[in-house]
């Protein structure tokens, strides 16, 4: 999931990488001793890295594998051309459709809204108190519903 917070977890490495200039690189390679320890934290943190990016991709296989049967059955039982109400960025991806935020005026639009409020891959898919009251008031037929996943899926067409 892309957000603005991505940019925080590289903020470290830039004091790191202003203490090396500060102190001259040249200057910390001259050293015999200081050059190992330095070959080997650079290694380290490569390996971190490397060993990071590893750990997210699986992580994120796993926690998205959880929703699998909520986006196949939208696959499998809306038109290609079919419209979501669905919040973030993640869900429409995953569902292939096309996707609006929630707005009243969109709603009439959409053929289907999905909501899981427990959703926190994606907590800009989590609806407002007023916006889930809204759609809950319009008493729109349920299409689709998993209580593992907390996913339901409303027909806005009667």
């Amino acid at each position: 999931n892309a957000s603005p917070s991505v940019s925080r977890i590289m903020l470290p490495m830039f004091t790191a990488l202003a203490v090396f200039w500060a102190f001259g690189l040249d200057r910390l390679l001259s050293n015999g001793k200081l050059k190992r320890i330095f070959t080997i934290l650079i290694i380290l943190v490569s390996a971190g890295f490397v060993f990071t990016s590893f750990a997210k991709i699986y992580m994120s296989a796993n926690y998205w594998g959880l929703y699998r049967e909520d986006f196949e059955w939208a696959r499998a039982n809306t038109g290609s051309n079919d419209i979501f109400i669905a919040n973030g960025q993640c869900i429409p991806y995953n569902l292939e459709r096309t996707s609006l935020y929630f707005k009243e005026e969109n709603l009439e639009k959409a053929d289907y809204v999905w909501l899981n409020q427990d959703f926190w891959l994606d907590r800009r898919s989590i609806l407002d108190g007023n916006s889930l009251t809204f759609i809950q008031s319009k008493k729109y037929r349920l299409a689709y519903s998993n209580k593992e996943t907390g996913t339901e899926i409303y027909s806005t067409k009667q």
